[in-house]
C-alpha cells in the first residue's frame, strides 16, 4: 500500500541523485480517452465539443490551484465558488433522486444499524431497481451520465448507511475508470450491464503484505503469441468482494523503457470473478462490515489483452485517476458520516442532564460540537470545489486537492467519532450503540487502503516538487551565495516576515466585505507557505525527499490553507445570494481562517528555525537508541545506581 501512495507517486519527485535544474522539465498530460475537447481559434472564439460518452463540454485547463499556492500565487477567479450545476439541472436532479431520498429516509434510516453486519438481498435488489448502479455510467450506455458534482449530490441520500454507500462507491469508481480509459469494445461489453446491476464491480488494488522492491506483489506477464495476460497474486481489503463479479486489478508488469532496458511498471486489468484461478475469501473487518470485505486470490488467471485499461505507458494516468476518484469518494463518505455523528451528539446533548445541567448548556460540549460543524463545513466546501474544478475545466489537475480532501476528511472524522468518548463514557462503546458503530466505521476508513502518513508525505513532497520546477533558478542562486552576491543582497530586502508578512495579493477584494479578516488571514498563510517552501528547497535541495517530518509540516499547511480557501469562496457566495444561515457560514469561515493562520504560522516558524531550534534532532537521537535497544530502554524511576 505504501508503495502505491508514496513510491509510485514520488518516483519522479526530486530524485536524490539529481539536482534541482534537472527536474524543471514538466510532462504534458495527454488527453484521456473519450475526454471532451475545447478548441480556441485565432479570433478568440471557442468551439466546445462534447466527448463520445456524452459529457458536457469544458473550459480550457487552468493552472493547478493548490500547487500554485506553494509559489504564493492564488487563483482569484476561483474565489467565486464554481456553479457547475445550473438552476434547471439542479431541479431536474432533485426530481430524479426524489425516490432515492424517500427510500433511504423511510426504509433505510430506521434500520441502518441492522445493515452494519450484512445488507439484505432485498435491499440490494431495491438499490438496483432505483438505478443507483447507473449514476456514473455515461448516457450513451444507458446510465444517468452524472458529472462528478452531480454524482456527489445524487450520492448524498445513501450516506445514511455507510455500508451501502461504500459498496455503491466501489462499483461507481470502476465504471468511471472503464468509461474514461476502456476501449469501445470494453465499454460496450461491461457498461450496459453495470447500469442495471447485473454486473457488480469492485476495486482490487491494495495488498496486506507490501513487497520490498516492487510496487505490488501481484504480477502480470504478457504472452505475445496468445495475446493474453497471466495474473498471479492476492489482493486484500476488497469491498463487496463476495457479491462482485468484476474486479479492477492493479498489477506489477515489466516494460521496456526508452533506453531499451526492462523496468518495473503497473497496469490495470478487468478480471471476471468466474475465470479459472480466481478465488474470493471473506474476511471480517473491524468496521463497515456490511460491505463484506474480502481477499481476491489470483492463480494463473488468464485475461484477454483488451481487458487491460489503457496502454502500459498510460498506466500512470489510469492509477492516478483511480486514486483521485477514491479520494474524492472518501471526502463525500466522511461528510455523510460526520453529519450523522453531529445529529446523534446534538440530540444526546439536548436531552441529557449531568449534575442537573443539560449537556448543551456546558460550554466545553458546545465548543466540541461547534468545531465539529466547522470541520464538516470545510470538508463539504473542499469536496464541491474540487468536483467543480473537475467538471468545469478540461483535464484539470486536482491530484493534490483530492488528496488533501481525503486527509482532512479522515482526520476530522476520527476526531468526531472519538469525541463521543469524552462525555459519553463507557456507554459509547456498548455493542449496538450508534457511537460504537461510528467509532468502528471511522477506524476502518482511516486505516483502509493508503496510510494517512503516506498521504501526508505525498501531499508535501508533491507540492515541493512543483515549486522546485518553477523556482529552480532562484533556489540554485540561494544555494550558491558566493557566486551570486547581488541576488543574496536582493533577497535580504524582499524576504517576508513570518510574524506579519506584507499583504500584496488583496484577496479581500474578491469576496464579501464581511470576510475581510478571513481573506487577510488566508493571504498571510499563503505567503508564509511560500517562505517555508523556499526555505526547505534552499536548505535541502533535492535531499528534501528524505525529510519526511518537514514534508508532513508542509502538508498540514497546505491542508489548512485549502480548507480555508474553499470555505471562504463558498461562504462569500452564500452570503451574496442570501442563502439561509449564510451569516453563520461567515462565522465558520472566520474561525477556520484565524485558527488555520495561527497553526500555519507555528508550523512555518518551526520550518524556518530548522531542526536544531526545534525538537526534531533530539527526537531522532531518541529514536536511534530505541531502534538499537528494540524496546523502551529507560531504567525504572525508583532504581538505584549504587
Amino acid at each position: 500500500m505504501i508503495r502505491l501512495c508514496v513510491q509510485y507517486n514520488l518516483r519522479n519527485i526530486l530524485r536524490r541523485d539529481s539536482i534541482l535544474p534537472s527536474i524543471q522539465k514538466q510532462c504534458k498530460s495527454s488527453s484521456a480517452k473519450g475526454s471532451p475537447v475545447a478548441e480556441t481559434f485565432n479570433d478568440g472564439s471557442r468551439q466546445e465539443v462534447a466527448d463520445s460518452t456524452g459529457s458536457k463540454a469544458k473550459l480550457p485547463q487552468r493552472k493547478p490551484l493548490v500547487k500554485n499556492l506553494m509559489l504564493g500565487v492564488v487563483d482569484k477567479e476561483l474565489l467565486r465558488y464554481p456553479e457547475v450545476i445550473s438552476r434547471d439541472d439542479t431541479s431536474k436532479l432533485d426530481e430524479e433522486i426524489a425516490s432515492v431520498k424517500s427510500y433511504f429516509s423511510d426504509t433505510i434510516a430506521p434500520k441502518f444499524q441492522e445493515f452494519s453486519l450484512d445488507i439484505p438481498r432485498e435491499v440490494k435488489d431495491n438499490l438496483k431497481n432505483l438505478g443507483l448502479y447507473s449514476f456514473s455510467v455515461p448516457k450513451t450506455y444507458g446510465g444517468r451520465g452524472y458529472t462528478t458534482s452531480e454524482l456527489s449530490v445524487a450520492s448524498e441520500p445513501e450516506q445514511i448507511s455507510v455500508d451501502i454507500a461504500t459498496s455503491l462507491m466501489a462499483h461507481r469508481v470502476v465504471s468511471e475508470v472503464i468509461a474514461q480509459f476502456g476501449t469501445d469494445n470494453i465499454r460496450e461489453t461491461y457498461l450496459p450491464r453495470m447500469v442495471d446491476g447485473s454486473i457488480v464491480a469492485s476495486e482490487a488494488i491494495f495488498e496486506s503484505q507490501p513487497t520490498e522492491n516492487q510496487f505490488f506483489g501481484t504480477t502480470a506477464e504478457y504472452n505475445e503469441s496468445d495475446k493474453v495476460w497471466t495474473l498471479n497474486g492476492e489482493k486484500s481489503f476488497v469491498i463487496n468482494a463476495q457479491d462482485a463479479n468484476l474486479f479492477l486489478v492493479v498489477a506489477q508488469v515489466n516494460t521496456l523503457n526508452r533506453s531499451g532496458n526492462m523496468e518495473d511498471g503497473v497496469a490495470v486489468f478487468l478480471v471476471d470473478s468466474t475465470l479459472p484461478g480466481v478465488k474470493v475469501e471473506a474476511k471480517k473487518s473491524f468496521g463497515i462490515q456490511g460491505a463484506r470485505q474480502g481477499t481476491v486470490q489470483l492463480r494463473k488467471v488468464t485475461v484477454p489483452e483488451e481487458n487491460m485499461l489503457g496502454e502500459v505507458s498510460e498506466s500512470g494516468m489510469v492509477t492516478q485517476s483511480l486514486l483521485k476518484l477514491n479520494r474524492l469518494k472518501s471526502g463525500l463518505l466522511c461528510t455523510g458520516m460526520l453529519k450523522n455523528i453531529i445529529k446523534d451528539m446534538t440530540h444526546h446533548a439536548t436531552f441529557t442532564k449531568q449534575n442537573g445541567i443539560y449537556l448543551k448548556d456546558m460550554k466545553h460540549i458546545s465548543d466540541r460540537l461547534a468545531r465539529l460543524v466547522c470541520s464538516t463545513y470545510a470538508i463539504e466546501s473542499m469536496s464541491y470545489l474540487t468536483t467543480g474544478l473537475l467538471d468545469e475545466f478540461q483535464n484539470q489537475d486536482v491530484e493534490l486537492e483530492a488528496a488533501i480532501l481525503k486527509l482532512y476528511a479522515l482526520e476530522s472524522l476520527w476526531k468526531g467519532a472519538t469525541n463521543c468518548m469524552n462525555y459519553l463514557g463507557p456507554k459509547c462503546l456498548e455493542a449496538g450503540q450508534p457511537s460504537e458503530l461510528h467509532l468502528r466505521n471511522a477506524a476502518q476508513l482511516c486505516t483502509q487502503n493508503e496510510p494517512l502518513d503516506s498521504l501526508r508525505i505525498y501531499i508535501g513532497l508533491s507540492g515541493i516538487q512543483y515549486a522546485g520546477m518553477n523556482i529552480h533558478e532562484v533556489i540554485r542562486k540561494d544555494r550558491n551565495p558566493l557566486f551570486y552576491p547581488m541576488h543574496v543582497l536582493g533577497r535580504l530586502f524582499e524576504k517576508q516576515s513570518i510574524e506579519s508578512p506584507k499583504l500584496t495579493l488583496h484577496l479581500e477584494a474578491e469576496v464579501h466585505p464581511s470576510l475581510d479578516l478571513a481573506a487577510k488571514c488566508l493571504e498571510q498563510s499563503v505567503l508564509r507557505l511560500r517562505e517555508a517552501t523556499e526555505t526547505l528547497l534552499s536548505r535541502f535541495g533535492s535531499e528534501i525527499v528524505e525529510e519526511s517530518v518537514e514534508a508532513i509540516r508542509i502538508s498540514e499547511c497546505m491542508t489548512l490553507i485549502y480548507a480555508t480557501f474553499a470555505s471562504l469562496a463558498r461562504s462569500s457566495r452564500s452570503y451574496c445570494i442570501g442563502l439561509r444561515h449564510s451569516d453563520y457560514e461567515l462565522l465558520i469561515t472566520t474561525i477556520l481562517a484565524i485558527e488555520g493562520s495561527l497553526r500555519v504560522k507555528e508550523l512555518v516558524t518551526d520550518i524556518v528555525n530548522g531542526p536544531y531550534m526545534t525538537s526534531d534532532q533530539n527526537n531522532q537521537k531518541i529514536a536511534k537508541q530505541l531502534f538499537k535497544s528494540q524496546k523502551y530502554f529507560y531504567e525504572h524511576p525508583i532504581k538505584y545506581n549504587f
